[in-house]
């Protein structure tokens, strides 16, 4: 039985099939679910680092990711 889920999500249609479908599967289980996103670093070497997304996309692509969750089952 699986009792903790690691799920990433990018804010995108794919990601949030892979979010409903590890909701579902922690609710079944009484699991915990853990989302996550991975923010990509373009550039450094000899110039700036530039992130993919900024603090604030993040925070809405994580917001949209827990009340979809929430949805399916998972406080």
């Amino acid at each position: 039985m699986t009792l903790k889920i690691l799920c990433a999500t990018d804010g995108t249609d794919h990601s949030a099939t892979a979010v409903i479908q590890a909701a579902e599967m922690a609710a079944k289980n009484k699991g915990a679910l853990t989302l996550c996103t991975v923010n990509i670093a373009h550039g450094g070497g000899r110039g700036p680092v530039i992130n993919h997304w900024t603090d604030v996309q993040l925070e809405k692509i994580l917001d949209d990711a827990v009340a979809l969750a929430g949805k399916h089952g998972v406080k």
